[in-house]
């Protein structure tokens, strides 16, 4: 009986030994995500524009194009991001789309930041481009004048930095992102992150509202390393249980 009650134990103790690495996996992922999120870490004094951290903008977006036929959506995500979150742009369309119907995109106006226009100022974003899913990927300003700016789309993804430019004596009213795609297509286009509006005098609009604290995503990981200890405490507790249990029997039916 000894024995039996040793390798109930043993066997109860290896199931929560291996619960345990994939607990700690998951933190080591999260970590890492975190780690390579601090490149750009705003302070408080020094907020993007738009950090994509929360949804609390996502319906300022306006859409455009051939949105129905070819699926485009977009959200907020912690998938991939420069800090906390990031704007992504997908599409799921499976024939191909005809030219001159296969542009669709998102914009945001000046009146959703408390302007009359763009004149004078500077867009800057960090955008992760993938290899496929996109002919053409461009970040560009309307209203007066069309005007746009190339976003790479390479082979090796990475996040570059992307910088359009409105002159001074046009009074563009709006500036988004424009995909154009012919191939079927079923995954996100691109992630944008830290966007900043620079105005006419260099200096960025003030962020939206749409800001993270660190303090936030701290307290995610401290709830998260709670769990696991609490989790763990639990299997020990019914290890605990069962021999206690066996033990009883044990003495039972001597």
């Amino acid at each position: 009986m000894r024995k039996l009650i040793g390798t109930i134990a043993t066997l109860l103790l290896c199931a929560a030994m291996s619960v345990m690495p994939v607990f700690a996996a998951e933190a080591k992922d999260t970590e890492q995500t975190s780690a390579k999120k601090t490149e750009t870490v705003q302070s408080d004094n020094n907020k993007t524009t738009l950090c994509f951290d929360t949804n609390s903008f996502i319906d300022k977006l306006h859409t455009f194009g051939c949105t129905e036929e070819s699926g485009f959506k977009y959200y907020i995500s912690t998938k991939r991001s420069l800090h906390n979150g990031s704007l992504v742009l997908s599409q799921n369309f499976a024939d191909p789309l005809p030219e001159g119907n296969n542009s669709t995109g998102v914009y945001f106006s000046a009146s959703d930041f408390g302007r009359n226009d763009f004149k004078g100022c500077t867009i800057t974003c960090y955008v992760y481009a993938q290899a496929v899913g996109a002919d053409e990927l461009r970040l560009f300003a309307d209203g007066d004048v069309y005007i746009t700016t190339n976003i790479p789309i390479t082979a090796s993804s990475a996040w570059r930095m992307v910088t359009l430019e409105i002159p001074d004596n046009i009074s563009n009213t709006k500036f988004g992102f424009i995909i154009k795609s012919s191939k079927g297509f079923n995954e996100a286009v691109c992630y944008v992150d830290n966007l900043n509006v620079l105005d006419e005098n260099g200096y960025p609009l003030q962020n939206v509202g749409d800001y993270r604290k660190e303090a936030d995503t701290a307290s995610a990981r401290v709830f998260g390393t709670f769990t696991v200890i609490i989790f763990v405490m639990l299997v020990f507790a019914v290890i605990a249980g069962c021999v206690l249990f066996i033990r009883r029997l044990k003495y039972r039916y001597r």
